[in-house]
C-alpha cells in the first residue's frame, strides 16, 4: 500500500531524557530542558516524519562540535535507534533552531502509539587545524598549530564582547584618545577593509573581563608571543614565517618588498594598520600590529607588529593603550 494512503498513526512523541555521559534530565510533555547544553526542543510529526527542533548551547565549553544523537523509546520498552535521519546530528556546532528529521515511516511501517525521545550528546575535541572557533557575532575561524599553541588563523571581526554586550564604536578622534573603556574601529571606517583585516581594538576592550575572544580562546599574553616567535627561529626571522605571502593589488596584500614573506608557520599575518591613539589611521598595506594581553605600564601594553621590509617580528611596550590594533586569539 502506497504510505500516502495508509499514514502513520499518531506517532506522539514526548521527550524523555537528555544524556551527557549519564543521564542529566528528564522532559515531560513541555519538553523542558534542564542541562547547559541543549534547550528547546520542539518536536513535530506527519504520517511518515518526526522533526526535532532544538537551540544547543555553548555554556562554558570550548566551542567545539558536538555529535548529537536521538534513540525512541516505546510505552513498552521497544528501543529504536533511528537510521533514516538528515540533519544536524554530527559534528554540530553550537547555535539555535538546529533540527534532525527522521523518516519514521521507512524504519517502523505502520506504528501506534507513543514514543520517548532520548537524546547524548557527545564532545569532539578537533585537533588545531581541523577545528573553528567561532564568535559571538557568527563569525568562524581557521586555525593553525604552530609549535604546542593553537591560534585563529585571521584577525578578529566581533563587535560583542562574549556575554554579548556591544563593544562601543564610532568613536571620533578626541573620544577614542580620551577613553578608558574597550572600543573598536574599522580601517578608514571602510567595511571592506574589516573583511579583510578584521577590526582594530584599543587595549582596554583586549582586557575587559567580559571576553573579547570566543569561548575556549583568549588573547595572547606577551610570553605566549615570545614563545611563538622562538618556536619560529627568533624574532630576526619569525616575521617572514608569519607573513602571508600575499601582495598588493592582491586584496588585503602586503606592499613590496614583503621581504622574507614564505607564511611558512600558516599563521597568514595580513598588514592591516592602526587607528594611532590621535585617532587617525595609518600604515594599511605596510605593517600589522597585534596586541597582547599583558600591561607594560599603566598607560601602555606589550604589542608585536611585522613590516613589509623585513622577516624580523618586533616587540615594543611603549604604545599606548588607546591605539587601535589587530587581535588573535590562543585556545585555552
Amino acid at each position: 500500500m502506497d504510505p500516502m494512503d495508509h499514514p502513520m498513526k499518531s506517532i506522539r512523541v514526548f521527550c524523555l531524557g537528555m544524556l551527557w555521559a549519564l543521564c542529566l534530565g528528564f522532559w515531560g510533555p513541555r519538553q523542558k530542558a534542564v542541562a547547559q547544553s541543549i534547550e528547546n526542543i520542539r518536536i513535530e510529526s506527519d504520517y511518515r516524519k518526526v522533526r526535532l527542533t532544538y537551540d544547543l548551547l555553548q555554556g562554558s565549553g570550548n566551542g567545539s562540535p558536538m555529535d548529537v544523537s536521538v534513540v525512541f523509546r516505546s510505552e513498552s520498552g521497544r528501543t529504536i535507534v533511528p537510521t533514516k535521519v538528515s540533519g544536524d546530528y554530527l559534528q554540530v556546532l553550537p547555535g539555535r533552531d538546529k533540527q534532525i528529521e527522521w523518516d519514521a515511516y521507512a524504519e517502523l511501517g505502520d506504528f501506534s502509539g507513543e514514543l520517548y525521545a532520548e537524546f547524548s550528546l557527545t564532545v569532539k575535541k578537533l585537533e588545531c587545524g581541523q577545528a573553528i572557533a567561532r564568535d559571538i557575532d557568527g563569525n568562524t575561524y581557521k586555525t593553525v598549530k604552530i609549535g604546542n599553541q593553537c591560534w585563529t588563523q585571521s584577525n578578529l571581526k566581533v563587535s560583542k564582547y562574549r556575554n554579548g554586550d556591544n563593544i562601543p564604536t564610532g568613536l571620533s578622534n578626541s573620544a577614542w584618545a580620551n577613553t578608558t573603556s574597550g572600543a573598536y574601529a574599522i580601517y578608514d571606517n571602510k567595511p571592506v577593509n574589516d573583511g579583510l583585516y578584521g577590526k582594530l581594538y584599543n587595549h582596554y576592550a583586549v582586557t575587559d573581563s567580559r571576553g573579547l575572544c570566543p569561548t575556549g580562546w583568549h588573547v595572547p599574553s606577551d610570553a605566549e608571543w615570545t614563545t611563538l616567535e622562538n618556536q619560529l627561529g627568533g624574532s630576526s626571522v619569525a616575521g617572514g614565517a608569519l607573513k602571508s605571502t600575499a601582495m598588493q593589488p592582491t586584496p588585503g596584500g602586503w606592499i613590496s618588498p614583503n621581504a622574507g614573506a614564505t607564511n611558512s608557520s600558516g599563521f597568514t599575518a595580513l598588514p592591516g594598520g592602526l587607528r594611532r591613539y590621535y585617532g587617525d589611521f595609518r600604515n594599511v598595506t605596510d605593517y600589522g600590529y597585534w596586541w597582547s594581553s599583558s600591561v607594560s605600564s599603566g598607560s601602555s601594553a606589550w604589542i608585536r607588529y611585522l613590516g613589509s621590509s623585513g622577516s624580523n617580528i618586533y616587540r615594543d611596550g611603549y604604545y599606548l593603550r588607546s591605539n587601535g590594533f589587530s587581535v588573535r586569539c590562543c585556545r585555552d
